[in-house]
């Protein structure tokens, strides 16, 4: 098919102005844009430039295609996704762009025809549909990975602690070995981890479900559900475990079960990567309206090429890379759900310092 009969002028604008077009579109990103991502601006922006720039030579010497424009945007979609960007990104890309043409035509008195602004928007409309679609369907299917490794990884562990807690019940329950000894020790330290397990996947789905429960609850609520099982777990692997605990009567308004979770799983961190006949400490204090729960470890310190040891997935500060690295993400969407947050201190080369804040429901007294 050939070059329509009103066509001749829009293509050519947008090549000769490309340069000012991009800079009025990264305008307008940065002015919706709170972290003014210079990504977004460099790539996200000349990309669908670009490709609009390929739709309309296409239609210069083939006619219009739904098609070629769909499979464009869809490609497009694709590729913002795979650079880190939202739906929202996609949609409001392709709507700076436009803009910014029809803004800067209006500005120079282009000669650009009503059909020729008519087949940009159709352009518009298909491109959005499309790149949406494709940015969508690549973001679920990455969700649903993630949740398959998720479902996959707590099923392989639950059924390791379990195993392990069998053998060591069938061993004790001859009579012939004593519990106080190196299988009951098995044995404690298999349900230890059951129970963290659990408590784990009961605070991500109330975070991501049904909703946390806050009520006002005193620290020594939480002290006492934390302070044995930590204290038999570190013994396990011949750990001296030190509590320090001022202001055991503050309160907070928490959902016990998830706070509980969340320092139970830096405390169980902390043994895992602590050398044995090392110590472990939990230390709180009132510092004002905040509470501070402090995890002292003697893992040697983060290295420089850990990154943030809060996302998933990132490298492990030892040798053992069992799990998905998804605990201290857990732990810090869990506090940070609370008005919290967690920090950490590096004392290389001695170990950490896991830092919990909160804030107190009422002034504390300290014991």
């Amino acid at each position: 098919m050939g070059k329509p009969p009103w066509w001749g002028m829009l293509h050519q604008f947008i090549a000769e102005n490309r340069d000012e077009i991009i800079s009025r579109a990264q305008t307008r990103v940065r002015s919706r844009t709170a972290n003014g991502s210079s990504d977004h601006l460099e790539s996200g922006v000349p990309l669908f430039l670009t490709q609009l720039g390929n739709l309309l030579r296409s239609v210069e010497t083939n006619g219009y295609s739904d098609a070629a424009i769909g499979a464009s945007a869809a490609e497009h979609g694709s590729n913002l996704t795979e650079l880190g960007f939202t739906i929202r990104d996609v949609v409001f890309d392709y709507g700076d762009v436009c803009q910014a043409i029809t803004e800067l035509a209006l500005a120079l008195n282009a000669p650009i025809s009503v059909d020729e602004f008519h087949v940009l928007n159709r352009c518009l409309d298909t491109a959005i549909a499309e790149a949406v679609t494709e940015s969508a369907r690549l973001t679920t299917a990455a969700q649903t990975v993630i949740h398959v490794r998720k479902t996959a990884h707590v099923a392989h562990d639950l059924r390791d602690s379990l195993q392990t807690a069998i053998l060591a019940f069938n061993a004790l329950k001859t009579g012939t070995i004593a519990v106080t000894g190196g299988t009951g020790t098995v044995l404690g330290r298999s349900l230890l981890a059951l129970r963290a397990i659990i408590d784990r996947s009961i605070a991500e789905s109330r975070m991501t479900g049904s909703g946390l429960m806050l009520e006002p609850t005193p620290l020594s609520r939480l002290l006492d559900d934390l302070v044995e099982p930590s204290m038999l777990a570190a013994d396990s692997k011949q750990l001296r475990f030190v509590l320090d605990t001022a202001s055991r009567s503050a309160l907070l308004n928490c959902d016990a079960p998830v706070l509980t979770s969340a320092i139970m799983n830096l405390i169980t961190n902390a043994i895992k990567y602590t050398p044995s006949h090392g110590q472990i400490a939990l230390r709180t204090r009132a510092e004002g309206t905040t509470l501070v729960i402090d995890i002292e470890d003697e893992c040697g310190g983060f290295p420089e090429i850990a990154g943030d040891p809060f996302k998933p997935f990132v490298l492990r500060r030892s040798t053992d890379h069992s799990g998905l690295g998804l605990g201290l993400s857990i732990a810090r969407d869990a506090v940070r759900a609370h008005s919290g947050d967690i920090t950490i201190h590096n004392r290389p080369p001695v170990g950490c310092v896991f830092r919990v804040t909160l804030p107190m429901a009422v002034p504390a007294f300290a014991n």
